[in-house]
């Protein structure tokens, strides 16, 4: 039995992680405490943990591929995967709630820095169907450059205070992919001229094609 210097319970030493620099073995927080505690340490550095990391990941790269790339290494890591491979799926299912609601407090926060929780073009206010547009059409650009889509995009923004205003907006998903087939503006906005569509001239190219063929079917049968 240990006393925790935090909770002041007096808890087994399974409750507790191994520190072989301490004369007891373990440390002086229980594991809870403990986790506690990081999580919080976690939220106020979290940019300048991730810098340190970024560092040293850039310059032991090598160093680390080499590590990874070593047949025990390898073994180990299958044997690991094998061994815990239904404590994974026990995790997954008991913390998926917790994910889903995280990512979506972070898509609203994100959708209320760039107009709202609802669609610009057609009103729609079910979360579950909004996304987020780029005003130019040049999401894959975006998706190149930043290698960012979805919710790492909105942590992105966050992170960088929600830049580029004009260059982002909030639509549900038949406005955006209407785009797609109408010259890159939604078939809702009439007050733009939109000139003809993609997909009007693919209807006309299929119209054409069909007039075609029954036009040659005639000759055929008249021969």
């Amino acid at each position: 039995m240990k006393k925790c210097s935090k909770c002041k319970k007096e808890l087994g030493l399974e409750n507790f992680y191994k520190d072989t620099t301490r004369k007891s073995g373990v440390y002086s927080r229980c594991k809870k405490c403990l986790r506690e505690y990081n999580k919080k340490y976690y939220l106020v550095k979290h940019d300048e943990i991730l810098k340190t990391q970024r560092k040293y990941n850039r310059i032991h790269r090598d160093q680390r591929k080499k590590y990874l790339n070593l047949p025990e290494v390898i073994l180990r890591r299958k044997k690991y995967n094998i061994n815990h491979k239904n404590d994974r799926i026990i995790y997954r299912f008991l913390h998926k709630k917790e994910e889903l609601l995280r990512r979506q407090e972070i898509k609203k926060e994100c959708f209320n820095a760039y107009g709202g929780c609802f669609c610009s073009c057609c009103g729609v206010e079910d979360l579950i169907f909004l996304t987020l547009d780029h005003v130019n059409n040049d999401g894959n650009i975006d998706r190149k450059t930043n290698r960012k889509a979805g919710t790492n995009l909105y942590i992105f923004l966050r992170k960088h205070q929600y830049p580029d205003k004009k260059r982002y907006q909030v639509l549900c998903m038949n406005c955006q992919f209407s785009k797609q087939y109408n010259n890159g503006i939604c078939p809702h906005r009439k007050d733009i001229d939109l000139g003809v569509s993609v997909y009007q001239k693919k209807f006309e190219i299929w119209n054409r094609e069909q007039i075609n063929k029954e036009k040659y079917l005639e000759t055929y049968q008249k021969k």
